[in-house]
Parts: structure tokens; C-alpha cells; sequence
């Protein structure tokens, strides 16, 4: 070998032990950054013998990207769901709070029993009016509190949306510099984390499906097939349609397509805008059709008969009424939004210049008309009228098939099973996202120990290169020093 030859060998060996230690370096600085993954340099040697870097790469295979991208989404759906439902349950998962509509009915039922055993004590009749208070009160704040989730949820999809499109307007812009930097030859491994970063905070928002492309291109799909991005963003955008009580609110729709919502073609089926939808048309109505259903019920088993032989005037609302129903609604049908209305009738309330005997005597739902009268003779020890009222709480009847729960039960069962269907939807989505939420830290782990920066690793590789600097140093010194007892020797 030549001296210049070894000179020139030397020196190549300089720079590129330089250019190392630049992308170990870098490697270090971003050790504290989860988002980064490791540099890697690919080296060549070139026709002079030297060694140069050709390329700087990342480490880390795509399926296990895949996998935390997959496993970001379910996971995000899952907490959605779990904190709406842990919002729904205002007795923060405490089965026998006594704020329940299902408490406050068993506490009407205990004061009409101790009222019909003597309808002429007025502290009796006056706990009896305290009780249907509190009862009419519990099921309008459930059931505004279940309409506010929803509407919450609808605000929520709405920011998500716009948060997603956002991000895709940013990914374009990124795999334009990645796909220019990528033909150029330039380095392009940070704006690729960049936007895998984006990608990853698209499928918190809505499932994803990645697929590479020329060029490090990618093309983004959501994990239904519809086209998020490729090339270009496409639109992401929800109907205008308002929240109302017993309807769905509008649908997302990807790229024109219905892609979440009741009536999307192509459902997309992880991600929080999903979790969030179902929330809003399917779990909260859910629970308020429930609600609703009790009101009604309340409302029709408090209702007041034509006592006339035969009857020939129909049935009034009686202790409970609405402003929504003229008359009492039917058992078995829908009456979306019937419980934010209910309340105690005033003809029954000396607060509002009723009258606490008609508990006993009737006639609460027309005062003066006598047809609507229980207690024809005024009795005062009469208790048939509010013997029935302690019955009606325990006879079966029909509730609406939409709410979930049995169509047939009676009035104190199937408030009951409402807080049980609730708590048991919290216990089973918790679990749920509580499995969710290891896998994804599983997979993050995984991808971190194959694709991260390992401190040790890239202070022992410095070390490596900061031998092999000093060494090339060395020969460079030889060579001058053999160049000089050469030129000395010539002459």
C-alpha cells in the first residue's frame, strides 16, 4: 500500500468515524423521546479502500408499528367509552346510594305503605308528597345528566374530527418532504417519525390502516377501507344534525362515505370518534330510554280512572304528570324525553295550592269533578285508593323494547335492573379497557426495545468510534512522519 494511499484511507476514516458519532449523538439526545427510533448508518467501502456512510436508516420492523397503531385505536375507544359510562352513573358505581331512581321508588313505596295505614295522619300524607318529589326530581336530573353525556359526546366528535383533519393536512405535508428528501438521497428519518407520530395520533382519533409507497410514501385508509389519505387528504366531516331525545346525531362520513353512525356503510370500528358515537346513539339512549320508560310508567300507574259505572271518561294523570302528555302515555311505547318533564302535580301540593287529601280521596287530575273521585263519601280512615298506589309499584307491565332491559316487570323490578344494566355496562367496558390499555402498552414496549435508543448501547458505540478516531489520528501522524523521513532522505 501506498503512503498516499494509507493517507487517503486515514482520512476517509476521519470523516465517516465523524459522521458516526454525529448520528450517535443524535441517537443520545433523543433517548428521553418515545417518539424517536434509533439511526442506524449503513457504511460501503469505496474503490479507494475507505469506508463512507451511504444511507442512515431506522430500526424497528412495520408489523410491530402496525401492531401499537391497532392497539392505539381499540384502546382509545374503550376509555371513551368508560369514562361516559363512569359520567351516566351519578352514583359513582354505589349500588345502594340512595339517589337513585330505583331507591327513591322503594322509598315512595315505604311511605304509601305507612300513609294507608292511617290516611288521616297529614305528616304521613306530607311524606308521601316529599317521596313522589324526590322520585320525579331523581329522574329529571338522570335523565338530563344522560342527555348532557350526549351532547357532550356530540362536541366531542365534532373537536376529533376536526382535529383529524388537521393531522392529515400536516401528513401530507411531511411525506411531500419525505418523498423529495427520499429522491434526493438526503437524510429523511426524522421527518418519518414525524409522521409516524401523526399517524399514530390519527389512530387515537379514528382506526387506521397504513400502506407503504414508493419513495417511503404512505397512503392512510381507515381500518374499514375507506381512503383517509393518499397523496392528498380527503375530507372527514360530520352531518349537521342536532341532538335530540330518542335520535341519532349525524354521521361521520370519510372521503364523502358514511363511516360512523347508524347508518354508515362501511363502519369503522375502533378509534374515539367511534367510542364517542356510540355513546351518543347507542349507549346514553340506551339508559334514557330506560329513564324515560320509568317516568312514563310512573305517570300511567299514578293515573286517575273514570270511577263512574261504566266509565266513560278517560284516564287523567294523577300524583305524576308532564308537560309533555296530555294523557297517560301507553304501556310498552317509546316517549323519548317524557322523564325531564315529569313532575309532582301541583293539585296534590299545598305549596302550590293543592290539596294533600286527595292522596287519599282522588280526584287529583280534575279537582271538583267527582267522577275522578276515590272517596265518594268522604271517609277519613278510606285507604283503597292508596293501597292501590302501593300495588300498582309491584304489578308487572310492559316497557319499551328499545331500552334493553325485559319487556315485562313491574315498576320497582325494572327500576332496579336500570342501575344494574348501567353498572354492569361500567364493570364490563372497564375490563375491557383495562386489557386494551396493557396491550398497547405491550406493544409499545416491544416496538421500544426493537426500535428505541438504548442509552448504553450508543454510549458504548461513542467509545467504539472515539478508538477508531484516534487510531485513524495516528496513522495520519505515521504517514506525516514517513512523508518527511522521505522528503528528508530525497533530499
Amino acid at each position: 500500500m501506498s503512503l498516499s494511499t494509507a493517507l487517503d484511507i486515514s482520512r476517509s476514516s476521519l470523516a465517516t468515524t465523524s459522521e458516526l458519532t454525529a448520528i450517535a449523538s443524535r441517537n443520545i439526545s433523543n433517548v428521553s423521546n418515545s417518539g424517536a427510533s434509533r439511526k442506524i448508518a449503513g457504511l460501503a467501502t469505496d474503490l479507494g479502500g475507505g469506508a463512507r456512510v451511504t444511507q442512515i436508516t431506522r430500526s424497528g420492523p412495520g408489523a410491530l408499528r402496525d401492531s401499537v397503531i391497532g392497539a392505539t385505536s381499540d384502546a382509545a375507544r374503550l376509555e371513551v367509552l368508560a369514562r361516559s359510562l363512569d359520567k351516566l352513573d351519578m352514583t359513582g358505581g354505589d349500588a345502594g346510594s340512595a339517589d337513585t331512581p330505583a331507591a327513591r321508588m322503594g322509598a315512595l313505596k315505604a311511605s304509601l305503605q305507612t300513609y294507608s295505614a292511617n290516611t288521616a295522619d297529614q305528616t304521613a300524607a306530607a311524606s308521601v308528597l316529599s317521596s313522589a318529589s324526590n322520585l320525579a326530581s331523581s329522574l329529571r336530573d338522570w335523565a338530563q345528566n344522560t342527555f348532557d353525556v350526549r351532547k357532550q359526546a356530540d362536541a366531542d366528535i365534532k373537536d376529533a374530527v376536526e382535529q383529524v383533519n388537521t393531522m392529515l393536512k400536516q401528513i401530507s405535508d411531511l411525506d411531500a418532504k419525505i418523498v423529495n428528501g427520499t429522491i434526493s438521497g438526503a437524510d429523511v428519518t426524522d421527518q418519518l417519525d414525524s409522521r409516524d407520530a401523526l399517524v399514530t395520533n390519527v389512530a387515537r382519533q379514528i382506526g387506521v390502516t397504513v400502506v407503504g409507497r414508493s419513495n417511503n410514501s404512505i397512503a392512510l385508509y381507515t381500518d374499514s377501507g375507506i381512503t383517509l389519505f393518499d397523496r392528498e387528504p380527503r375530507a372527514v366531516t360530520v352531518q349537521p344534525v342536532p341532538v335530540t331525545d330518542g335520535a341519532p346525531g349525524g354521521a361521520i362520513l370519510v372521503d364523502g362515505v358514511p363511516a360512523v353512525g347508524s347508518n354508515a356503510v362501511m363502519p369503522v370500528a375502533s378509534g374515539r370518534i367511534v367510542g364517542l358515537v356510540q355513546v351518543r346513539d347507542s349507549t346514553a339512549p340506551a339508559f334514557a330510554a330506560q329513564i324515560d320508560d320509568m317516568a312514563g310508567a310512573l305517570i300511567r300507574a299514578f293515573a286517575e280512572t273514570d270511577q263512574g259505572t261504566p266509565p266513560a271518561l278517560p284516564d287523567l294523570a294523577g300524583l305524576f304528570t308532564s308537560a309533555m302528555l296530555a294523557v297517560p302515555p301507553v304501556a310498552g311505547a317509546s316517549n323519548p324525553g317524557i322523564a325531564k318533564s315529569i313532575a309532582v302535580n301541583p293539585n296534590v301540593d299545598p305549596a302550590q295550592g293543592g290539596d294533600l287529601m286527595r292522596l287519599r280521596d282522588g280526584a287529583i287530575s280534575f279537582p271538583g269533578n267527582a267522577a275522578y273521585a276515590y272517596n265518594s263519601t268522604g271517609a277519613t280512615g278510606f285507604s283503597g285508593r292508596v293501597q292501590q298506589l302501593v300495588d300498582v309499584l309491584s304489578l308487572a307491565e310492559l316497557h319499551d323494547p328499545a331500552s334493553g332491559l325485559p319487556a315485562s316487570s313491574s315498576l320497582s323490578d325494572y327500576a332496579s335492573a336500570s342501575i344494574g344494566w348501567l353498572q354492569g355496562q361500567r364493570q364490563t367496558v372497564k375490563q375491557n379497557s383495562t386489557y386494551a390499555s396493557t396491550l398497547l402498552l405491550r406493544s409499545q414496549d416491544a416496538l421500544q426495545k426493537d426500535a428505541g435508543i438504548n442509552i448504553d448501547d450508543e454510549m458504548t458505540q461513542l467509545l467504539g468510534l472515539e478508538r477508531t478516531y484516534q487510531a485513524s489520528a495516528k496513522l495520519i501522524t505515521t504517514v506525516d512522519s514517513m512523508f518527511g523521513a522521505l522528503m528528508q532522505a530525497i533530499g
